[in-house]
């Protein structure tokens, strides 16, 4: 095509023009990817740390933004290098473990691979697929939901360490975000003290937690106060660098005007004052943790960056007497907000205690059930995230805490990636160890100032994983991979390697490259943002699931509230599988609940037949059809027999997501009877139910009741009495079971059960109308709650009274009914309901003149109630007519007198 003259005048403005727009782009990616870092550093530890979806969803969008960005800026230079760092070997090698762990395998290939699924999960072989409708388990990972979560997360740690290695160009980027990495902590650590002294108990003033508050201890906005105080380690060594630091750009100020030189000589006045009182705030707010792991590595942090300043010579007097100072303010607030509470967290580490510690949060325990399933899981693990569904098979004892982490990372990263996961993160502690090294060594100070900031917080994450998962914490793990790429980078900048270790990469790859890489991200972002809207209804379930009762209530009114509230986490539930079809444990949960409604509706249906009862008349009966069963259904029990078939549909839908939840074959074998299957189909899912949860009260409970089925009450009697003492969940249907069966002394001698226990027990024997059984036991009960409530505060006190005058006024055991309750409304005397139920109790009585007291002052409190208004005028005109009203009290038995208040 042929070019006229004045376009060919023009071409050289046009091209100028035209790469001047790629500079002016390549400037606005730099600051996108800038922003991004910022955003990871600033933005992404607000939202609970990371460790909530939501804020593990926000997390991965920064980190896929950032990467994006700075790979289409790549586009737009054709001068762009990729610098190697030396660790995308072990990258590689990550994603690869991880694929394989997900990859659907060949029988022969995964047999060899991991000989023990098949003896975990004996129902999931070829031989079984028929019998009980599962398929052949053909994946390495027993929790492939939970893996698949895993490998999102290693992608973006990945992409953040590769960015930043990228980005990183002289020592002035590894300066920058080490300020960065400073002013975070700093500003977490003022969160944390604000809502520890000004906090409404949600995080952030806005969210609230279903089981943990914000205000006490001081944990910023993490969950956990071990993992605040090891983000506030982290940043400890930046903070310290920077009090030590002297300016390098000295001599670019006195090219400035004399109205920049006073400005900066006027912060250069202030700046270290402020940078102490930083590091005092970020300490007091790390002792008001009353971490004692935190406290361990925020001061290990802060000694070990001093230790190396003052080896290389780099610390002064006068900054030696700043930190003295610092510690004795910090010293002075602790005495004022929580010395007492950390002295006493702290003394837990004498060696005479350190048993203590450990065996209190369950760490011995724990540690020695993983160890046994590394044992049958040796090589390549039991996949990404699979924790918290594999320990309960090895743990040793019931647990009323669920340990969804190993409280150790080495060893969670050994059981779920085996020898070859651990292997592969040793070597990047070498790897780490190398870099760190050749920082240390520098020939220029202020290179040695920043591996000691960057080392400091590298060693803490080191050592803190020994005995804590810190790992897994997205607000921790992405600034410890951050330090790791500014010790990659300032290891080759020491070492002149900046050169060496680049390589050049074509146009055409750099564009294809970020094509692949945004499509990517687009898909993290969406599988991310699933879990992240399903995690909201899942708060909104928790929070009313924590507040439901172990036992199903008796009473109609109480049977009503807790099927309304069953139906709103029914809800909840629901909507969280609409967002997130994927989820296992969701569905296991609805199955619950649909149960759950269905046994409560079965107790208010005319025809109250519960749900064992159900089986054995259908399994009697021998339908020829499933459609026959159905229609026998529709009339033994009516509209609400439909819950049943969804807690089986979901039951089986959350197996076949993830294997392991041992509650779920136990819940199989309550409906198989629906599928028509045969008997030793339920005993096969109830075996599978104990191999998996040894320990669980609701499968020990079916395996009691299958083996009574068998004819074997001895075995039966050893799993309930198991289930009895180790899961305060099912207690209350044993006693459902059994009252009936069992006299109370049998039942008494066999289980052993506590006053809660005792009164649940009381109560069962009342209902089925065995009231001498009940009156066997009432004694025992009343002595044990007065024995309590001697001992117990005035509000746990008054419960306990009460409950005693229950039992005692049930028994027509009038006086010393009447002491209890008196000495109940002593510690409670603003009660409305117990002044109510004592005077109708009194007045029943006659003794009227103690009764219109009570009644009068509900009166007065409830003046439009005509009922105690009549029941006043009853007891007025009752007194008004006798021919002689005593001035003296009526007198109390001895026994009675006994029941004194502490």
């Amino acid at each position: 095509m042929a070019i006229r003259g004045d376009q060919a005048r023009d071409l050289p403005s046009a091209i100028t023009h035209h790469w001047l727009n790629r500079e002016e782009l390549s400037a606005s990616l730099l600051r996108l990817t800038d922003f991004g870092l910022m955003a990871v550093i600033f933005l992404a530890p607000l939202f609970m740390g990371g460790r909530h979806p939501f804020g593990r969803f926000v997390f991965i969008s920064i980190a896929c933004f950032t990467a994006v960005a700075w790979m289409l800026r790549t586009c737009f230079r054709s001068d762009e290098k990729w610098r190697l760092s030396g660790a995308e070997g072990v990258l590689l090698a990550g994603l690869l473990l991880i694929v394989i762990q997900l990859f659907p395998l060949p029988h022969n290939m995964l047999h060899w691979l991991s000989p023990n699924i098949a003896e975990l999960l004996p129902l999931w072989s070829s031989e079984t697929e028929t019998a009980t409708g599962f398929s052949s388990w053909s994946q390495i990972t027993l929790t492939p939901q939970d893996t698949g979560a895993g490998l999102v997360l290693f992608l973006a740690y990945g992409m953040l360490f590769l960015v930043v290695v990228q980005r990183i160009r002289s020592l002035d980027d590894i300066e920058r975000l080490l300020c960065w990495i400073a002013a975070a902590v700093v500003g977490m650590s003022a969160v944390g003290l604000v809502q520890f002294l000004l906090g409404n108990g949600n995080f952030l003033w806005l969210y609230e937690h279903p089981s943990r508050t914000a205000d006490f201890p001081v944990k910023g906005t993490f969950a956990n106060q071990n993992h605040f105080a090891h983000f506030l380690a982290l940043g400890m060594g930046p903070l310290i660098w920077l009090i030590c630091r002297r300016d390098s750009k000295r001599k670019q100020r006195t090219s400035l005007g004399l109205a920049d030189r006073v400005s900066l000589a006027g912060w250069h006045q202030y700046k270290r004052p402020a940078l102490i009182i930083a590091v005092g705030i970020v300490a007091f707010a790390g002792l008001l943790s009353f971490s004692r792991g935190g406290v361990i590595v925020l001061l290990l942090a802060a000694l070990t960056c001093i230790l190396i300043h003052c080896w290389a010579g780099l610390i002064g007097k006068q900054a030696l007497l700043a930190a003295g100072g610092i510690g004795g303010v910090v010293a002075i607030a602790l005495l004022i907000y929580g010395y007492r509470p950390l002295m006493e967290e702290l003394g837990t580490l004498h060696p005479n205690s350190a048993k203590q510690f450990v065996e209190e949060f369950g760490r011995f325990a724990i540690w020695k059930a993983d160890f046994k399933a590394v044992r049958d899981f040796p090589f390549l693990g039991t996949g990404i995230g699979s924790h918290r569904e594999v320990y309960p098979t090895y743990f040793e004892e019931f647990a009323t805490v669920e340990f969804s982490h190993a409280e150790s990372g080495y060893l969670q990263v050994l059981l779920e990636t085996g020898i070859v996961g651990l292997g592969l993160l040793l070597v990047g502690i070498a790897l780490t160890g190398l870099w760190v090294f050749r920082g240390l060594h520098a020939d220029s100070s202020r290179c040695v100032a920043c591996a000691a900031a960057i080392f400091a917080g590298l060693l803490i994450s080191i050592i803190h994983s020994i005995w804590d998962f810190v790992w897994y914490i997205p607000a921790c793990m992405s600034f410890t991979v951050i330090l790791l790429a500014c010790a990659c980078r300032l290891s080759q900048l020491v070492g002149h390697a900046a050169d060496q270790a680049v390589i050049s990469v074509p146009s055409g790859a750099r564009i294809a490259s970020a094509l692949v890489l945004f499509f990517l991200a687009m898909a993290l972002i969406q599988n991310d943002l699933k879990r992240a809207v399903a995690s909201l209804h899942w708060d909104r379930y928790r929070r009313i699931a924590l507040n439901q009762p172990d036992a199903l209530p008796t009473a109609p009114d109480q049977q009503l509230q807790q099927i309304q509230s069953v139906d709103v986490m029914i809800g909840h539930l629901t909507d969280l599988l609409e967002s997130d079809p994927d989820d296992a444990r969701a569905h296991l949960r609805l199955a619950q609940q649909y149960l759950t409604k269905f046994e409560l509706l079965q107790k208010a249906a005319q025809n109250p037949m519960p749900l064992a009862h159900i089986r054995d008349a259908a399994t009697a009966s021998q339908f020829p059809s499933r459609e026959a069963l159905n229609n026998w259904l529709d009339v033994a029990v009516g509209a609400h027999r439909t819950d049943l078939d969804r807690a089986l549909s979901l039951t089986r839908r959350a197996l076949t997501l993830s294997p392991l939840q041992g509650e779920g074959y136990a819940l199989l074998a309550e409906l198989v009877f629906l599928e028509g299957k045969p008997d030793r189909v339920k005993q096969q899912y109830v075996a599978q139910a104990v191999k998996l949860r040894p320990h669980s009260g609701r499968v020990l409970l079916a395996a009691g009741s299958e083996a009574a089925l068998q004819g074997e009450p001895t075995q039966a009697l050893k799993y309930w009495k198991a289930a009895f003492q180790q899961d305060p969940r099912v207690r209350g249907k044993l006693i459902e079971l059994l009252a009936a069966q069992l006299p109370a002394e049998v039942f008494v001698e066999e289980f052993a059960p506590d006053t809660h226990a005792m009164q649940q027990l009381y109560q069962r024997y009342r209902s089925i109308g065995r009231q001498d059984q009940a009156r066997v036991i009432s004694p025992q009960i009343v002595e044990a709650l007065v024995r309590k409530a001697q001992r117990a505060s005035d509000a746990a006190a008054a419960i306990l009274w009460w409950n005693a005058y229950t039992i005692l006024a049930a028994e027509d055991r009038f006086e010393q009914a009447i002491v209890c309750a008196r000495n109940a409304l002593q510690l409670l005397p603003h009660d409305f309901r117990m002044r109510r139920s004592f005077a109708q109790f009194l007045l029943k009585q006659e003794r009227d003149e103690e009764a219109i007291e009570h009644l009068q002052w509900c009166v007065r409190r409830a003046s439009g109630d005509k009922e105690l208004q009549v029941d006043l005028e009853l007891a007025i005109d009752r007194v008004s007519k006798r021919t002689r009203v005593s001035a003296v009290p009526s007198p109390v038995n001895p026994q009675a007198a006994s029941y004194g208040t502490k």
